[in-house]
């Protein structure tokens, strides 16, 4: 009864938000006017799709995108921001050195203190991100979660959908509707919450440039707007794998034929997706790689938010428990921990990867490397996550005895048994330049360049 009143309150906010704002009783015939953006935010225009059908609704929403875009083609510049909560989440340099190869554009990243960046190792990883995306070349502004902020950017473009979880003044009810939404999701399409999670972001956007068919054909299918302002261009951050640059990560190696191996333990013991193992083998990953450091070299990559989770759940008494347990792996003469961004020659430069978290497991397929996934009962993918999953090497969390025979067997002495599979859930599903012809970033920024064109 209380949802049903609360959907009701929703619709009747929606249409006075229709009569006051937009002059209009009928939905059919909603006409927007320039002079009404300035008063209106995208919290207004999310409401109305309590009333509207989605073709309804995406009649305004290609009336508010032609408005803004002959704005901005009659501006010097196109002043385009990027907003990430963690550098992990940065989609790479391609896309922004190709826009900002471009006079018209005037590009920069927002990179949000989230919510959770209050323990000390949080912090500090969040700070190092950004001093990476600096060091770089990007233009990068920190923006505090706590206080006032407004953007001057013409586009947001954003690269998560979590507003709640970064400053106010990026928020629907903060942004005019003289701006427009750009949105890159910050992992490839691998578990099933990327479609159930039918964040608001999707109704907001002029454009979403999604990583995969497979993902657009669900947004299509299940999606309000069934995928109006969607285009599949491939997945930014894997531009660089079909690109002939020399990697240069430099790991520890104790012995100079060791194996590297990428361990990426995800954040969910007990909340979101659930997919992390972490608390059935921590122990072990430290204990192998100690007594084992001229066979192998290690780089742990964790979750930005594994830090809260461990503690939460009890693994760890506080943060310092934490930043010890790290401390010991960097410690070891053959091992590192990394967080942020850049991870992507980290892959390259790696033997194989043992994990339990979900965009990772497809992304590394673009180094074909033997890759092992932890399973837990609660596991969920997608389509392709599915497939991929078919594909690598799997065992269960706390199976030890297997995580200790992929690494023997698979990656020290080279029996990858799994390689074809690996190739052809490759080349069906991830291989979008195969398939288009062109690198996500060129894809993107040839979207921009027809919309933004000058029209002096």
């Amino acid at each position: 009864m209380a949802a049903h009143k609360l959907h009701i309150r929703k619709k009747l906010s929606a249409y006075l938000k229709l009569c006051f704002h937009f002059k209009s009783f009928n939905k059919n015939d909603i006409k927007i006017l320039q002079g009404s953006l300035p008063e209106l935010n995208y919290q207004d225009l999310y409401q109305l799709h309590y009333i509207l059908t989605p073709d309804q609704y995406n009649n305004v929403m290609h009336q508010i995108a032609q408005i803004d875009s002959q704005r901005f083609r009659n501006q010097d510049k196109v002043r385009i921001s990027f907003v990430l909560l963690d550098s992990a989440m940065w989609c790479g340099n391609t896309l922004y050195e190709t826009l900002s190869s471009n006079p018209r554009f005037q590009v920069n990243v927002l990179l949000c203190e989230p919510k959770y960046a209050l323990a000390k190792s949080a912090q500090q990883n969040f700070y190092n991100g950004a001093k990476k995306l600096k060091e770089s070349g990007i233009d990068v502004k920190v923006v505090k979660y706590h206080g006032d902020f407004q953007s001057d950017a013409d586009i947001l473009f954003f690269l998560t959908p979590y507003f709640k979880d970064i400053n106010k003044g990026l928020s629907p009810q903060n942004l005019p509707l003289t701006k427009l939404i750009a949105f890159v999701d910050y992992g490839l399409y691998t578990s099933d919450w990327g479609i159930k999670g039918d964040f608001s972001i999707r109704y907001l956007a002029w454009r979403e440039f999604v990583d995969t068919k497979c993902r657009l054909s669900d947004i299509c299918r299940l999606l309000y707007r069934r995928g109006d302002g969607t285009v599949y261009t491939g997945y930014p951050r894997m531009d660089i794998f079909y690109s002939n640059t020399k990697p240069v990560y430099q790991w520890k190696m104790a012995g100079p034929h060791a194996k590297k191996i990428i361990w990426a333990p995800h954040w969910s013991i007990d909340s979101g997706i659930q997919y992390a193992t972490f608390h059935k083998n921590y122990k072990f990953f430290y204990d192998y790689a100690k007594a084992h450091p001229t066979t192998t070299s290690w780089v742990v990559k964790p979750h930005p938010e594994l830090m809260n989770s461990t503690v939460k759940t009890g693994i760890f008494k506080d943060d310092a428990g934490y930043r010890a347990y790290m401390a010991a792996w960097n410690s070891l003469p053959n091992a590192k921990v990394e967080t942020g961004a850049y991870y992507q020659d980290i892959f390259r430069t790696s033997d194989a990867m043992i994990l339990d978290s979900g965009s990772f497991t497809s992304e590394y397929r673009y180094t074909h490397k033997p890759e092992l996934f932890l399973t837990r009962d609660t596991d969920r993918f997608s389509k392709i996550g599915q497939a991929v999953i078919n594909a690598i090497y799997t065992v269960d969390g706390a199976d030890v005895e297997g995580i200790q025979n992929f690494i023997e067997n698979v990656v020290i002495h080279g029996d990858h048994t799994h390689k074809d599979a690996c190739d052809r859930v490759f080349e069906e599903y991830l291989d979008y330049y195969s398939d288009l012809g062109t690198l996500a970033s060129e894809s993107i920024y040839d979207e921009f360049l027809k919309e933004f064109s000058s029209g002096k």
